[in-house]
C-alpha cells in the first residue's frame, strides 16, 4: 500500500496536466482525420453514383431508377425528360443528419438524432427544435421513415411508411351536427 501511495504521489498536478493537453491533442487530430476520411468517402460515393449513372445512360438502362442527387439537382427523371424541381443543395443539418445515419447504420429515432446533431454543434433548422428537423428531412429523398419517429436511408432499401392521416369530415357553416350528416 505505501509503494501505491508513493507511485500515486509521483505523478505531479504538472505531468498529468501535460498528459491531459497530449491526450487532447492527439484527439483533435484523430477528429482531423475522420473528417478527412468521411469527406475523401463522400467524394468517392459520388464519383461511384456518376460512373453508374454514365454507364445507365450509354447502356440506355435508366428505367425508373435515379439517384437522390438527380433528383435534388433537378437533372432527369426515369425516361430522361429533364424534371421541373428545383435545382437545390439539402439543408446542412440534413446533410449532417444522413451522416450520422451512415455512421449508425441503422434508423435511429429523431431524437437520437437530433443528440447526435447537437453533440456535433449542427445548426438545426428554424428553432431547433425536432418538427425543424423532420419537415427538413421528409423533403430529402434520400430519408426515409421506416416507422413513426424512425428514419433511415433509401439506400438501406428500406421502405417509407405512408405519412396518410385520416380524412377528417368538416362541417358546413351554418349547419348542426344533426343536419350536417343526412340528406333530406
Amino acid at each position: 500500500m505505501a509503494i501505491e501511495r508513493t507511485q500515486a504521489e509521483g505523478l505531479s498536478d504538472g505531468l498529468l496536466t501535460a498528459a491531459l493537453e497530449a491526450a487532447r491533442q492527439r484527439s483533435a487530430e484523430v477528429d482531423q482525420q475522420v473528417s478527412e476520411m468521411l469527406h475523401e468517402r463522400d467524394v468517392v460515393r459520388r464519383e461511384v453514383e456518376l460512373l453508374e449513372e454514365l454507364l445507365a445512360v450509354r447502356q440506355g438502362n435508366l428505367g425508373s431508377r435515379f439517384t437522390a442527387s438527380s433528383v435534388e439537382t433537378g437533372e432527369a427523371d426515369g425516361a430522361g425528360r429533364a424534371t421541373r424541381t428545383r435545382a437545390r443543395r439539402p439543408h446542412s443539418a440534413v446533410t449532417a443528419a444522413i451522416a450520422e445515419l451512415e455512421r449508425a447504420g441503422h434508423p435511429l429515432h429523431i431524437s437520437e438524432l437530433m443528440r447526435l446533431l447537437e453533440e456535433r454543434d449542427v445548426e438545426i433548422p428554424g428553432s431547433g427544435q425536432q418538427a425543424n428537423l423532420i419537415a427538413h428531412l421528409t423533403r430529402s429523398p434520400a430519408v426515409v421513415r421506416p416507422s413513426r419517429g424512425m428514419y433511415g436511408l433509401t439506400a438501406w432499401g428500406l421502405e417509407d411508411k405512408a405519412r396518410l392521416k385520416p380524412a377528417k369530415r368538416r362541417r358546413v357553416r351554418g349547419q348542426s351536427k344533426s343536419k350536417s350528416g343526412r340528406e333530406e
